[in-house]
Formats: structure tokens, C-alpha cells, sequence
């Protein structure tokens, strides 16, 4: 019996191999949107999307997503039912969703199928890793990628049984509504958050002190006696080595986040040679090129895994004999952006220097007020980052599953 059509995990009740079938012997129909651009209209409830739309298996409308009339929308019906998935075909490829009765109209960069049965078994599997990569291989075209309807129909498939199928599909599906659910509760403490920060902020929120008692009116301050800014070195792309000392890069600060995906690094014996640009766990770095991205600055926390990095050039590390975190979850706000950026225009790239920044005035309270600021906001910080660590860890799980769970 050839292993490769039968899956590692496997509900008990079930047994023997799976079939191989192509694409468009399992479906009603196989095809893609208009090539062309339609005539758009305003306030109809009928949209025009692209592979852009199809996000975590759903079609996603935007604030910019083009209407079209009910005349457009009627022309181009390709006559979808509740057995269709979409697929992102053009530019970004495999993107999967459930067509859920939207009123949409597909472009060239949509694909569909119109199973002849339910679709949920399959809205997993062409999201599996073997069936993705199949996908990439068969891509055509220089510029744009695209992945062809004759591929999509030849594309050959292991399945099991309708009943076996129907089984699998619950299952994850009930994995889907787990992560959904955590990604819900993650979004409503961050917009219970970003409501507390404005009102902090504004002062409509005011903290006591330990005896009950209404802390000092916050004072006026320049941004230049609130914190400075120390700047990295200017180490040589000469220096960087294989493993090493973590060397932290502008590219590597991101929006209230430290990012990990293009990591760098310099010699040990650093340490010692550059000590004073040593970054401890709970200091505050901030871009100091290109500083602001989507109206928010990129500022981010030094945890456990940067801890004993090395500070390269146009990296700032936040310095005050203040509460660190409050200045921290202060730089957040909008309209502290909004001066921030305004007072680094006319340059390219933009580059933030506290001389530039330093005459902002901003309103500040008492020491003790801005700790009870910074350990509030903290904890809301730390509620919604263990929300975050679960939704990772169930979507890590669910990708184990659909390895194990699928044939290839």
C-alpha cells in the first residue's frame, strides 16, 4: 500500500487510501473574473475585488473597494453558489476563501470553483503546504505572476470519502472559530486600550494617589526635558558576522514591536569594545530614519531575546529620569505623531533628531502619576500579548494538523 495516500493522523474510524482526482473532475465549474476594468458607481452595495480581498478565508471589503451598479454586477454573474471557493490567482497567489453569498463582482485576479459538493474539506486542503507549493511551481509570466485556469483544472488532489471529508472539515473548522474567537478578544483589548490611552492622555482619566488623593496638574514640558535620545554607532557591514552579538538595525525596530525576520549580528569580543551602545532588557529604541509609518512611530521594547544587542547608527535609545514607559506609551499618540512629523518634513529620507523634535510641548504629570500610567497601560500590554502568544501557538498546532491530517 503506497503510504503517500494515506495521512499520518487519521480519525479511527476510517481506513484505506485516499483517490486521486483532478480539480475539475471534483468541480461543477472552474474559472476566473473580468479582464477588464468595469464602470464603476457609488453607494450600490455591489463590489468589484481582487486577490487582495480574499483574506483568512474570507472576502474582506474596504474603505476602497470600488462599487459597480447592479446592471455591471448582473452582466459579469458567474453564477456562484454556497459550494464556491475563491482563489487569488494573479500578483498574490493562493489566497483561499469561502464565497459566502457576497455581492461582489470577481477580477482577473479571482479565480473559482463550483464544487459538486460542500466545499469546507477542500477550502483546507488548497491551503495545505503541498498543494501551495504545487501552486508556486506552476506559475507563468515574468513580471506578474499568474496561475493558470488549465493548471487549476489539472491540478491533481488525494481525497478521501464524502463522509470522511465532512469529518475533517468540522473539525478544523472548529479550530478556525478557536483562533477567530482569540483574535476577537485580542482586537476588543486593543480598542479598550487605544480608548483608555486617549482619555489618560486627554486627562479625562485622572489616577489617584495611595492615599486616595488627586495627584498635581500635569505640567507643561518641551519634549527636550522629558527624554533625549542616545544614537547608535556606525558599524561597517564589514563587521557583521554569521552569529555573534545581535546588532540592531533601523529595519529591525517596528511599530511597538521588535522584529525578528532579517536578524544580524557582530563579533562577541564587541561586547566589550562597544559597551556603552549595549542594549539591556527595558530600554526603548526608536527608527530614527523613516520614523513613521501609517501615522504611527516606530518605537518598540527591548525584551528577553534582544537583551546585550549592540545599537547600530539612526537607532535611538530612549533616555529619562522619568518613567520610561509612560514617555513610551505618550509617543503614541496621535497627535504627538502628527507634531513629530511635521517637525521632520523636507528631508529624504526623514530623519528624527531630538534637536528638531525637542521644542514640542507636551503636558506631563508627576512621576508617581506617570508609574501609575505606565504599570496600568503595561498590564493591558501584557493581556493582550498573551492573547497574541495563544492565537500563534493554535495556528502553529492547526498547520502541524494540516500536514498530518492530509495526504502529500
Amino acid at each position: 500500500m503506497n503510504k503517500k495516500n494515506i495521512p499520518e493522523l487519521r480519525f479511527p474510524e476510517f481506513d484505506g487510501e485516499w483517490e486521486s482526482k483532478k480539480l475539475g473532475e471534483i468541480t461543477i465549474k472552474i474559472g476566473d473574473g473580468l479582464h477588464g476594468t468595469p464602470k464603476y458607481s457609488e453607494n450600490t452595495g455591489y463590489y468589484f475585488i481582487n486577490g487582495n480581498n480574499l483574506i483568512e478565508g474570507k472576502v474582506c471589503i474596504y474603505d476602497n473597494t470600488k462599487e459597480i451598479s447592479y446592471n455591471e454586477y448582473n452582466a459579469n454573474y458567474k453564477g456562484l453558489t454556497k459550494n464556491t471557493l475563491l482563489i487569488s490567482i494573479n500578483g498574490t497567489i493562493g489566497n483561499v476563501a469561502i464565497f459566502n453569498d457576497e455581492t461582489v463582482m470577481l477580477g482577473k485576479s479571482i479565480g473559482y470553483f463550483i464544487f459538486k459538493n460542500d466545499c469546507s474539506f477542500y477550502f483546507h486542503l488548497l491551503k495545505t503546504q503541498t498543494v501551495q507549493k504545487y501552486f508556486i511551481s506552476e506559475l507563468t509570466g515574468t513580471t506578474i505572476k499568474n496561475l493558470s485556469l488549465k493548471t487549476l483544472r489539472e491540478t491533481k488532489l488525494l481525497v478521501p470519502s464524502f463522509p470522511e471529508q465532512t469529518k475533517i472539515a468540522n473539525f478544523l473548522t472548529t479550530v478556525d472559530k478557536k483562533i477567530t474567537q482569540l483574535k476577537q478578544k485580542k482586537a476588543l483589548l486593543e480598542k479598550y486600550k487605544k480608548g483608555m490611552m486617549q482619555k489618560i492622555f486627554s486627562q479625562e482619566i485622572r489616577f489617584k494617589d495611595e492615599n486616595g488623593e488627586d495627584f498635581a496638574e500635569w505640567k507643561d514640558k518641551r519634549l527636550k526635558e522629558v527624554f533625549s535620545l542616545f544614537n547608535g554607532f556606525a558599524f561597517s557591514s564589514n563587521d557583521s558576522t554569521n552569529e555573534g552579538i545581535r546588532w540592531i538595525k533601523i529595519a529591525d525596530v517596528g511599530i511597538q514591536t521588535m522584529r525578528r525576520d532579517n536578524l544580524s549580528y557582530l563579533p562577541k569580543y564587541y561586547v566589550n569594545k562597544y559597551n556603552k551602545f549595549i542594549l539591556k532588557k527595558g530600554d526603548y529604541v526608536i527608527a530614527l530614519t523613516r520614523p513613521i509609518l501609517n501615522d504611527k512611530l516606530k518605537i518598540a521594547l527591548i525584551d528577553d531575546f534582544f537583551n546585550n544587542s549592540l545599537l547600530n547608527q539612526r537607532v535611538g535609545k530612549l533616555v529619562s529620569k522619568k518613567n520610561k514607559t509612560f514617555i513610551y506609551h505618550m509617543l503614541q499618540q496621535k497627535w504627538l505623531i502628527k507634531s513629530i512629523e511635521n517637525n521632520i518634513m523636507g528631508t529624504d529620507p526623514p530623519n528624527l533628531s531630538p534637536k528638531e523634535i525637542g521644542y514640542i510641548k507636551v503636558e506631563v504629570p508627576k512621576i508617581e502619576e506617570q508609574t501609575k500610567i505606565a504599570n496600568f497601560l503595561t498590564k493591558l500590554d501584557d493581556k493582550i500579548n498573551t492573547v497574541d502568544s495563544q492565537i500563534k501557538k493554535t495556528e502553529l498546532w492547526k498547520k502541524g494538523l494540516l500536514q498530518r491530517m492530509f495526504c502529500g
